[in-house]
């Protein structure tokens, strides 16, 4: 488990890149009234700030370190929920062979 949280309306996580901690991220959200929360991140290639809004049951899979940081934030202006997992891709893949 990489993050689990609770956003409050109002609520929040400001710009970061999980640098430290390089890797695939899994992240299963729910927010509780669609389009008023939201992921936000910078595309690596283009530099164009992305917002990705919830809608209910969402999933999210996206990578982190690398020598690519990937910088992002999340906001929320009612109840979302959050629950995130650091995948190790080779480890499942010797487990799928």
């Amino acid at each position: 488990v990489s993050g689990l949280f609770l956003y409050p309306p109002g609520g929040y996580m400001g710009w970061h890149t999980n640098e430290d901690m390089a890797g695939q991220r899994l992240y299963i959200t729910y927010a509780l009234e669609p389009n008023k929360s939201f992921f936000r991140y910078r595309d690596h290639n283009t530099g164009e700030i992305i917002t990705s809004y919830d809608s209910g049951w969402n999933c999210r899979l996206f990578e982190t370190g690398f020598g690519k940081p990937l910088w992002h934030c999340v906001y929320s202006d009612t109840f979302r929920f959050s629950l995130g997992f650091r995948l190790d891709l080779a480890a499942v893949e010797e487990v799928v062979k």
